[in-house]
C-alpha cells in the first residue's frame, strides 16, 4: 500500500507494471488496454488510511505550457460517520486524451489536493 500521497503518471505500456502492486486486480488489464499513443494514464493515490472511509477523487486536470495540474480532493469521514476498520490506500485512476502541444514534452506534474499543492514531479510524454 502506499503510504504517503503519491502522484503516478503512466504514459506508456511498459510503465503500467509501476501501479501493479498498489492496485486491485480489475484495474491491470484496462490500463494494459489504453492506447498510449492518443491517451496516458494519471493515478493519484491518498495514501494509507487505519479505517477505510477516505476517499481520492481527481475532479479535475488542467494544462498551461509544460506543467499539468491535477485538482483532487481528499476526502475524509466526517464526525460521527461509523467506521470501517479495514486499513485501505485510496486512489483515483483517470485516462486522459494527449493533447498533440503536449506529445514529446517532458511536463512538469502537479497534485493539488483541497487546494493545496501537495507535489510535483516532471514526467515525459512521448
Amino acid at each position: 500500500m502506499v503510504e504517503q500521497p503519491k502522484l503516478v503518471i503512466v504514459a506508456t505500456s511498459d510503465e503500467v507494471s509501476s501501479l501493479s502492486p498498489s492496485l486491485s486486480p480489475e484495474t491491470g488489464p484496462e490500463l494494459s488496454n489504453t492506447d498510449y499513443s492518443s491517451h496516458f494514464v494519471i493515478a493519484v493515490f491518498q495514501g494509507l488510511k487505519r479505517v477505510y472511509d477516505y476517499e481520492a477523487r481527481i475532479e479535475r486536470i488542467t494544462y498551461v505550457d509544460d506543467t499539468v495540474k491535477v485538482y483532487t480532493q481528499f476526502v475524509e469521514p466526517t464526525e460521527g460517520q461509523p467506521q470501517h476498520l479495514i486499513e485501505s490506500s485510496p486512489y483515483h485512476i483517470v485516462r486522459v486524451r494527449k493533447p498533440r502541444e503536449l506529445t514529446g514534452k517532458q511536463l512538469r506534474f502537479m497534485l493539488v489536493a483541497n487546494g493545496q499543492e501537495v507535489l510535483s514531479e516532471n514526467h515525459p510524454v512521448p
